[in-house]
C-alpha cells in the first residue's frame, strides 16, 4: 500500500503550495513535499497539479524487473480536474503570509 498523509501546507505563490506530509510505501515512511500548483480559481472548475519525487531505495525498493533498469529517482505526479457542483465550497485563503487556511461558505 502506498499513502501520503499531509501534515500541513504552505502557500508559496498565489497559485501553488507546498503540501509536507508522511510518504509510506511497503511499511516505510518518510517526510516528503508534494508541489501543488493550482488553476481556475473562482470559477467553479479547474485543476490542481502536483509533483514530488524520491528516492526508491530509501523505501526499499533495491531490486529492479530482470533486464529492465529503473532510476533511483522516482517521480509522483497529481493531475486532478475538479467542477463544483452546488453544496460546500472551499478555497485557500492566506490570512498571514506563508500560513494559508481552508474556509468554506455554503453556496447553491
Amino acid at each position: 500500500m502506498i499513502t501520503f498523509h499531509s501534515t500541513k501546507i504552505i502557500q508559496t505563490r498565489p497559485n501553488a503550495a507546498d503540501m509536507q506530509g508522511v510518504f509510506t510505501i511497503r511499511g516505510v515512511s518518510k517526510a516528503e513535499t508534494l508541489n501543488l500548483t493550482f488553476s481556475g480559481q473562482g470559477t467553479g472548475s479547474g485543476e490542481v497539479k502536483g509533483i514530488m519525487a524520491f528516492d526508491r531505495k530509501e523505501y526499499g525498493m533495491n531490486s529492479g524487473i530482470p533486464f529492465i533498469k529503473i532510476a533511483d529517482r522516482v517521480e509522483v505526479t497529481v493531475d486532478l480536474k475538479v467542477r463544483r457542483s452546488g453544496g460546500l465550497h472551499w478555497s485557500l485563503s492566506n490570512s498571514e503570509p506563508g500560513f494559508p487556511n481552508f474556509s468554506g461558505t455554503i453556496s447553491r
